[in-house]
């Protein structure tokens, strides 16, 4: 049995049903594939069934600070949100490495933020760095007015504001509630009415959301973190619907 699952329909001069990356080990691969000479089940081989093998094909890994070409990015302006550590400050550098002008947030550490953007100036694009609560409406806008008029505008938005607390679900109050739903749901939300007029003015956005492995794999433990971005997933198609009927 294939061990590369289904694949697309072929294109002319490969056989049907069968990709290149996925070979019959007795079979000469096309093209600059290698060909396995190991199977990951020699039982199947030794029983005498057709054996299928497919190659990883793994993109060469980065060294931290490698710049990095996504056609499309060079130029264009993106604010993260919470960007001052792990994820955030992941996707904020390699933004800049795809040669994008990046605006960070963080709730309150000034310094930590400002050394993401530090680093993200030394791989000669713009950064700045601003101390913004992504739960407070009229500072997101205030950022995202300045960002406008200072930068030229909001190409991406990347929300990652997001907060994990472990609570049985008996335990949970309706204040635990709803802090986890403002800080996680709320946050995408605020950032999203913030940069939408930009965007349909003109006629160019992206919005991301991290919704994290909550939104995948439920745990007991955190069920308004999963409900909450949950909702993060979820809502973004209506918005998309309605947003590209109207430009």
């Amino acid at each position: 049995m294939p061990l590369c699952g289904r694949v697309p329909p072929s294109r002319p001069g490969r056989p049907a049903g069968r990709s290149r990356s996925c070979l019959r080990e007795d079979e000469e691969p096309a093209g600059d594939g290698r060909h396995l000479n190991r199977s990951p089940r020699g039982d199947l081989r030794s029983a005498g069934k057709p054996v299928f093998a497919c190659q990883n094909r793994v993109a060469p890994r980065r060294t931290t600070g490698e710049q990095m070409e996504v056609p499309g990015l060079r130029g264009r302006v993106a604010v993260i949100t919470a960007a001052g550590q792990n994820i955030g400050k992941a996707v904020a550098l390699a933004f800049a490495r795809a040669g994008a002008h990046i605006v960070i947030t963080g709730g309150s550490d000034l310094a930590k933020i400002e050394a993401v953007a530090d680093e993200a100036r030394s791989l000669g694009v713009e950064a700045v760095a601003s101390v913004c609560d992504g739960t407070d409406e009229t500072a997101m806008n205030a950022l995202i007015e300045w960002a406008v008029a200072e930068l030229g505008g909001v190409d991406i938005a990347v929300s990652c504001v997001g907060i994990r607390p472990h609570q049985q679900i008996a335990e949970i109050t309706l204040q635990d509630w709803q802090k986890v739903m403002n800080t996680n749901l709320g946050s995408a939300f605020i950032l999203t009415q913030a940069v939408l007029p930009h965007m349909r003015r003109r006629k160019y956005g992206r919005l991301l959301y991290m919704a994290g492995t909550d939104a995948l794999f439920p745990l007991a433990n955190r069920a308004h973190v999963v409900a909450a971005k949950h909702g993060c997933t979820a809502w973004r198609r209506p918005w998309r619907w309605n947003v590209g009927r109207t430009g």
